[in-house]
């Protein structure tokens, strides 16, 4: 098959489909197009409902919606109402014809599962354009759809929706921008931090106001005479700050660091040597042999105050409170043990950090003496408790200085001190650093902004100019259309993009001059319901007749109901004569359009059937084509809804 050969409809077979229960095929194959004549109710649309259904992305139709609720009847509303009775499976056959290719396929109407077929899918691919327009959606698109909608629909038609994703990405992504660069959420935020840590003194920041603060009510109570030049961690004055947090922290370690070794010193010092029990115990034992003499002093048991082991045991168990008394001391010797070797280890641990703390310049080598002393404190017990009395006696005159020192700054600084200070100052030199990462921030967004402004506005003036230039190849065509039906004189219509310099550039306009004073106004406000109709159907049939050439089907759906008997035969003349490349499949229920198109497209090879009636066990009734236009009026007339058979 040639590459430029259009896929048409071969066969439609409808089988427990809407109103047809029985199977009912429409052949394609040597007549192509269609038209079909019904009263309203007899079924005639659910012609138009199976292409819909057929070429539905989600196996329905739209005024029926995917789930039963809020007034819309859901894929069940799909199947006949008798079909599931009788034990019809709800179908939709069909059959594609590509040049000389014959592709046949069917979807079902019932069930979760009712996908696309693939010969389906392949024709719905050659519809840049809906093929199927119904009259009841015709004003709608002209009144009703906002033009960012109609916008949509055209670039879809163009096949320009990727550029215009482009437009819309560019449009959105400044505003997000703007939007971010005139936040003022983190200079909010920043501002409650410096008012809070400045006691609400400033209020914005500004580097003389904070060294201000800093210096009168941060450094100067601790020490008038020094001071910060600029609010930087390399400036003399916090150097000097931090130097007296150093040296502030080792004088407070000092203190902590002599009360933890009187402290250990005094659990060393409490111990008592315990080996002599441990021999001793043994003579106490139950069961313990007969012994001749005292171990410990030699004398005869004969000769002791007992007079013998069984006296002595006599003794023992006379005195066994005694005993437990032992036992408690004894266990209480344990612990102390424990507890001696453990302060013992936590002092020899302990020692070096007070020693840290003390100054290179001691008076009378102290230093140097307390670091003999903790040599000597490692080698106990092995060795002998080195002398502490000159060690205590000069860190008693250290703590006096120490505490009276204390005192003495309590008293001049209240709460103040050098740690609390320097984390202040710390602080409002993170917060400095916040204040200037916003404001760059927010000069860079600016900027930013700035540039995709420029950016999008040649990238949208490029798309307006291609979009334009698409609309006008359009606009032709329609207004030829809307001419055929409204006639020579009717006025234009344009369709119109905003003016380059507004920002938002995906709308477009169906406008016309429908007088001198009324220039460029929105159809909908000037023209007749038939205008409207006739505006909404041209540019749908044009857009039809030039996007879709790959599968050039038209589905007409009631398109004529606001249309008078002239209109209605200027249609049909417009079909016959502009559309003749096209597959047309059409529903009416006014018989005179359907007698016209009958004269009007007899060249065309249509077919043309009339619905009689509605069977409710089988479905729409065809009149025979031997049947005459007369029997059935005169059938009508006398009320007869029997099929002819």
């Amino acid at each position: 098959m040639s590459m430029a050969d259009p896929t048409l409809l071969h066969s439609l077979t409808l089988e427990g489909f809407r109103a047809y229960l029985r199977s009912k095929t429409f052949d394609f194959s040597k007549k192509p197009c269609l038209a079909i004549f019904a009263p309203n109710g007899l079924g005639k649309s659910s012609v138009i409902d199976a292409l819909e259904f057929l070429f539905s992305d989600n196996g329905t139709l739209d005024r029926l919606g995917q789930r039963t609720l809020n007034n819309q009847a859901g894929p069940a509303a799909l199947a006949q109402n008798g079909a599931q009775t009788v034990g019809i499976a709800p179908v939709i056959k069909f059959s594609t014809n590509t040049g000389k290719v014959i592709a046949d396929g069917d979807r079902k109407a019932s069930g979760n599962q009712r996908p696309i077929h693939a010969a389906a899918a392949a024709m719905k691919a050659g519809f840049v354009v809906a093929p199927i327009i119904r009259g009841y959606t015709l004003r709608t698109f002209v009144e009703e759809h906002k033009s960012e909608n109609r916008y949509s629909d055209v670039v879809g038609w163009l096949q320009l929706s990727p550029l215009v994703e482009v437009q819309k990405n560019l449009r959105l992504l400044r505003r997000e921008i703007k939007a971010a660069a005139e936040s003022t959420t983190e200079q909010l935020r920043l501002a409650g931090l410096l008012r809070a840590e400045t006691d609400q003194t400033v209020l914005a920041w500004e580097d003389g106001a904070v060294i201000d603060f800093v210096n009168a009510i941060i450094i100067a109570p601790l020490d008038p005479g020094l001071a910060l030049a600029t609010l930087d961690v390399t400036d003399v004055g916090y150097v000097e700050v931090g130097k007296r947090v150093e040296a502030e922290e080792k004088r407070v370690g000092l203190a902590d660091a002599h009360a933890a070794e009187a402290d250990e010193r005094g659990k060393a010092g409490g111990t008592v040597f315990r080996s002599v029990w441990k021999e001793a115990e043994k003579l106490f034992a139950e069961g313990a042999p007969d012994l001749d003499a005292c171990p410990v002093c030699a004398t005869a048991i004969g000769d002791t105050a007992a007079g013998s082991m069984p006296a002595i045991r006599d003794l023992l168990k006379a005195h066994l409170g005694d005993l437990e008394s032992y036992n408690d001391a004894k266990t209480s010797l344990d612990a102390a043990e424990a507890t001696a070797t453990q302060a013992h280890s936590r002092l020899v641990a302990r020692l070096p950090g007070m020693i840290n703390h003390l100054s290179d310049d001691e008076p009378d080598g102290f230093k140097a003496a307390f670091i003999a002393y903790h040599a000597g404190i490692v080698e106990w017990p092995a060795a002998d408790n080195p002398d502490v009395a000159t060690i205590t006696a000069e860190l008693e005159v250290l703590l006096i200085g120490l505490d009276q020192e204390i005192v003495g700054i309590e008293e001049k600084q209240g709460e103040h001190t050098w740690v609390k200070a320097k984390a202040s100052i710390d602080r409002l030199l993170k917060i400095r650093t916040e204040v200037a990462l916003a404001t760059r921030n927010a000069e860079t967004l600016s900027a930013l902004h700035d540039a995709l402004g420029t950016q999008a506005a040649l990238v949208s003036g490029k798309i307006r100019e291609k979009v334009q230039s698409l609309l006008d190849t359009l606009q032709g065509p329609m207004n030829d259309i809307y001419k055929e039906i409204q006639g020579e004189n009717a006025r234009p219509i344009r369709l119109e993009l905003p003016a380059e310099d507004d920002t938002n550039q995906q709308r477009m306009q169906l406008v016309i001059d429908f007088a001198d004073d009324r220039q460029s106004v929105a159809p909908g406000g000037y023209l007749s319901d038939s205008q409207i109709h006739s505006v909404a159907l041209a540019l749908r049939l044009a857009a039809i007749k030039k996007f879709n050439g790959a599968a050039p089907l038209i589905a007409l759906d009631d398109v004529v109901t606001s249309y008078d008997a002239d209109h209605r035969r200027a249609i049909g003349a417009l079909l016959a004569k502009m559309l003749t490349d096209c597959q047309i499949i059409l529903v009416t229920h006014d018989e005179r359009f359907f007698n016209h198109l009958k004269d009007q497209l007899a060249a065309k090879d249509g077919q043309f059937m009339r619905i009689i009636g509605l069977d409710p066990a089988f479905g729409p009734r065809f009149a025979d084509h031997e049947v005459t236009d007369g029997m059935i009026v005169d059938r009508w007339v006398r009320g007869s809804r029997q099929p002819t058979k």
